[in-house]
C-alpha cells in the first residue's frame, strides 16, 4: 500500500524538477519502476544480501530514511544479530553499510547518483 501511495504521488508532480532541472522527474517515470525488497537494516548479513541482490540491476537514487525509535522506559537493552545496541546499529551502522555497499552500483548506473 505505501509503496503504491509513493508511486501515485510521484505520478502527480509536474516535469519541472528541483533546481529547474526541466524534465527531471518525467525522465524517471518513463518506463522506470520503482521495486520493493527486504532488507532488515539491523542485520548486516540482510544488508549485504539486499545489496549483493542488487548487482547489475540499474539503481539511480537511494533513499535512506528508515528508522527505529524505542521507549527510552524500556527496561531491558536490545542489541542487533551483530552485537549492537538496536537503534545504532538500525538506524546508523546499517545505513552506512547498504550506502557504502550500493555506492558502485549507484555510480555504474547513473550519470546522476542521487544518494
Amino acid at each position: 500500500a505505501a509503496a503504491t501511495a509513493c508511486m501515485e504521488y510521484a505520478a502527480g508532480l509536474s516535469a519541472a524538477g528541483p533546481a529547474g532541472m526541466p524534465d527531471f522527474y518525467a525522465a524517471r517515470r518513463a518506463g522506470g519502476s520503482a521495486v520493493g525488497a527486504a532488507c532488515d537494516l539491523s542485520s548486516l548479513s540482510s544488508v549485504r544480501a539486499f545489496a549483493a541482490s542488487r548487482k547489475g540491476e540499474p539503481l539511480d537514487t537511494l533513499v535512506l530514511n528508515a528508522g527505529l525509535s524505542l521507549n527510552v522506559g524500556d527496561p531491558a537493552e536490545q542489541f542487533t544479530a551483530d552485537g549492537y545496541e538496536l537503534t545504532v546499529g538500525t538506524n546508523h551502522i546499517g545505513h552506512f553499510a547498504l550506502a557504502t555497499l550500493l555506492q558502485p552500483t549507484l555510480s555504474e548506473s547513473s550519470l546522476q547518483p542521487r544518494l
